[in-house]
């Protein structure tokens, strides 16, 4: 994602078009070709996306509501004085760089209705999205490791993919890990009575 971003801003620096290959990850995604996004986007109204800060070895949980023209974020591990500079920064990249990304792919001409409503009529298509942070009652990890920031980005997707609020309260790491992991288990068992194999995504070496 980040390096999309520069990519973008170089095109407009040299007032170049900046052009989408379809072996572009983002684009898979949106386009629903990617194994971990089997659905287009143009047939949800939600996008829920962990995101790796790489620079903190950090990981946060992003929400996109597709009508509300919005990000949502959610960081278990906020700065003492508010937000995190780099994760924040991180979110500013991808409120940028999606705009140009759902263009470019013709997003809008699969949900054409989305032009009357209050978030999209009269505004640029290129037009950053909003974002903010929720905090208000929200749980966090700085009693525990930081390094639970994945171990709490699971839950949050489960909540919020259950239409459930999250609770305030120190989420239980422990637990959480052994829940996973025998929930891990039990997929893998299942798996391998099937027979089944998983497509693999990484890249071609």
């Amino acid at each position: 994602m980040t390096t999309s971003f520069f990519q973008l801003c170089d095109a407009h620096e040299n007032k170049k078009s900046y052009k989408v290959k379809d072996s572009d990850d983002i684009a898979r995604y949106i386009y629903g070709r990617h194994l971990l996004a089997s659905t287009s986007w143009d047939k949800v109204d939600y996008i829920l996306s962990p995101l790796n800060i790489k620079e903190g070895c950090h990981w946060i949980f992003v929400v996109f509501d597709i009508g509300q023209r919005s990000l949502e974020v959610y960081d278990s591990f906020p700065a003492r004085d508010g937000v995190n500079f780099e994760v924040k920064n991180i979110v500013e990249m991808l409120s940028i760089v999606l705009p140009y990304y759902l263009s470019v792919v013709k997003f809008y001409d699969k949900r054409p209705e989305l032009k009357a409503t209050p978030k999209y009529s009269g505004i640029d298509e290129f037009e950053k999205v909003e974002f903010h942070f929720i905090t208000k009652e929200f749980p966090d990890n700085k009693m525990t490791r930081c390094k639970d920031c994945g171990v709490f980005v699971a839950p949050f997707a489960e909540f919020v993919s259950n239409g459930q609020h999250i609770l305030n309260q120190q989420v239980k790491t422990d637990i959480l890990r052994k829940r996973f992991g025998a929930i891990l288990w039990e997929y893998a068992r299942r798996k391998q009575a099937s027979d089944l194999q998983s497509e693999d995504e990484r890249p071609d070496r």
